[in-house]
């Protein structure tokens, strides 16, 4: 009588296979999890990129709502939303502080005007929010100042809205 035996079934995968693919893919997304989450660059920047947008949203808004000019005074430091009368000229009569955006340590800020070829730092300048709810076209410039990051948001004259951003690190 002859020994039979008995070979093994090709239907299938062994639980070892199973596991080691497992580990495989675990390894795998933990990798991209870590590799596309946000730098620490991109956590400085951000905030102050949504918050620079509210901030145009609000200028925009109030202007039309109370017919009365705005301006967000763009310092170093801080960017400022004030109103009345004169919003933005130097030495401006009445005017009311209405919101405040500190810029926080490590973040540089600087704007380009229409038909300015150069980014500008922040010295004091006015960006205008006129009472027909129109402001001046400006992009903006976030940066690190210890990297190369930034990003950038062009400003839509009409709505005051971001109509693109970029970040590049």
């Amino acid at each position: 009588m002859a020994a039979t035996v008995r070979g093994r079934s090709a239907r299938g995968f062994t639980l070892m296979e199973m596991v080691v693919v497992l580990a495989i893919m675990v390894l795998l997304t933990g990798f991209f999890v870590v590799r596309f989450g946000e730098s620490p660059d991109e956590q400085l920047l951000a905030p102050v990129a949504q918050d620079l947008r509210q901030l145009a949203r609000q200028a925009v808004t109030e202007a039309a709502a109370y017919r009365e000019d705005y301006a967000i005074l763009m310092m170093p430091e801080q960017l400022q939303l004030v109103r009345g009368q004169g919003a933005g000229a130097g030495g401006a009569v009445s005017v009311e502080v209405e919101n405040t955006l500190a810029i926080p340590a490590g973040a540089v800020v600087s704007a380009r005007w229409f038909g300015d070829p150069e980014w500008q730092p922040l010295d004091g300048q006015a960006w205008l929010f006129r009472a027909g709810g129109l402001c001046e076209p400006i992009e903006v410039r976030l940066e690190t100042s210890r990297s190369k990051a930034f990003i950038e948001l062009a400003f839509d004259p009409l709505t005051g809205m971001a109509e693109e951003q970029s970040y590049f690190p």
